[in-house]
């Protein structure tokens, strides 16, 4: 498909709302009297992340990209020492300002869900979406503070396009050991992405 097909496109982005903050520090070592980690902390850096990352992207293609989040964003706070790497993260909400929300979700060509199970696409939501959209595309994301209890087949057994990755795809097919292909005809998707981090990136060298 040409990417100028979507040109006129009028697009409904749902989804969490994250702020990525990254805190970098100087790794000191373990501290002497504890068995703990000791940085000092050098310089911090916030960027737009969840559904609002996600527009970004899609606002190089569609004429008009529309973005429907909750009252709160979660800020997901990661600590880096040297090289970048990532030493643990902490969790925090913020309250938002008042947000845009569609009136119909019929006028739009194709609403998008990014579903990172933070609590902003509670049942009734989710159900309004299914039943509206004219074409309906999702991603539920599986992490640390949802990790079994956000299963896209079940959140959103409705769908016209989903996208997960392999182990999204194992945990919502409860199969852990069969071939992929014969996970994905468990999932009741017409059209699916599956992306498998190796096949992207390459197996690690011996």
């Amino acid at each position: 498909m040409k990417l100028d097909a979507v040109a006129d496109y009028k697009v409904l982005v749902v989804g969490d709302a994250i702020f990525d903050r990254y805190r970098f520090c100087n790794t000191l070592g373990r501290g002497t009297k504890e068995s703990i980690i000791s940085v000092k902390f050098e310089r911090e850096e916030t960027y737009l992340g969840g559904v609002w990352a996600s527009a970004s992207h899609i606002e190089d293609l569609c004429s008009q990209v529309d973005v429907w989040h909750g009252e709160t964003a979660t800020i997901n706070i990661k600590y880096l020492g040297a090289y970048s790497q990532k030493l643990f993260s902490v969790h925090e909400t913020q309250k938002l300002e008042k947000n845009f929300q569609p009136q119909d979700l019929k006028e739009y060509d194709l609403v998008i869900v990014f579903d990172y199970g933070y609590g902003f696409l509670a049942q009734t939501l989710r159900e309004r979406i299914m039943q509206e959209s004219k074409f309906l595309a999702v991603n539920a994301q599986s992490n640390s503070t949802n990790y079994g209890f956000n299963r896209v087949n079940e959140k959103w057994p409705k769908a016209d396009f989903c996208v997960v990755d392999e182990l999204e795809a194992r945990l919502a097919a409860h199969e852990n050991e069969a071939p992929i292909e014969e996970v994905i005809l468990k999932l009741p998707y017409s059209s699916i992405i599956v992306t498998n981090f190796i096949a992207l990136f390459g197996a690690a060298s011996p």
